[in-house]
């Protein structure tokens, strides 16, 4: 097997990758690894890890290596921890959000429900006044209020202009003006 005293640089295009299983063999090396390395696919596929490490590096290196690797670990843990939390509570957002606008949903249905229901009560309450008589026209025969009499004065509802027209004609309550329709 090469070993050999030329050192290769790498450059950001290189991407050198390799893959080993829990026994440290090599089980997958991609083409830079390979130029590299100065091994052929046969001599790495299947050959331990310490194949393409340095001929110089003493196992020592290899052991303090391990110890900067294992106590970084914890750190990783802890980054892990805190990442986790942090995906909680965006879901607890999230969740909080999504409750909120259903209850949104119900409010804007429960407002259109209250439309309808008082769209139905002003339209029995024009019915209602509207079978009154109040001078040569009845308020009935007036089924929209653009067919109402134009007036100069400030635009008034139809229902509070019947309803002041009424009061303007009332008189004091006396049996014998009675009427009957």
């Amino acid at each position: 097997m090469p070993v050999t005293d030329v050192e290769h640089v790498l450059t950001e295009q290189d991407s050198v990758v390799s893959k080993t299983d829990l026994g440290g063999i090599i089980t997958y090396i991609n083409e830079d690894f390979l130029r590299i390395s100065g091994f052929t696919q046969n001599e790495l596929i299947g050959a331990s890890h310490n194949i393409v490490r340095p001929p110089d590096l003493p196992p020592e290196e290899i052991v303090s290596s391990i110890r900067r690797v294992t106590a970084i670990m914890p750190e990783i843990s802890a980054a892990s921890v805190e990442q986790t939390s942090g995906i909680e509570q965006v879901n607890q957002a999230i969740g909080q959000m999504d409750g909120v606008t259903q209850q949104n949903a119900a409010l804007v249905e429960q407002a259109a429900a209250a439309v309808e229901s008082l769209e139905e009560q002003a339209q029995n309450q024009v019915n209602t006044v509207g079978s009154f008589k109040v001078d040569d026209h009845s308020a009935s025969s007036f089924s929209r209020p653009q067919d109402m009499p134009k007036t100069n004065k400030e635009p008034i509802s139809p229902h509070r202009k019947l309803l002041s027209e009424l009061m303007a004609k009332s008189q004091p309550m006396d049996n014998n003006h009675w009427e009957e329709f």
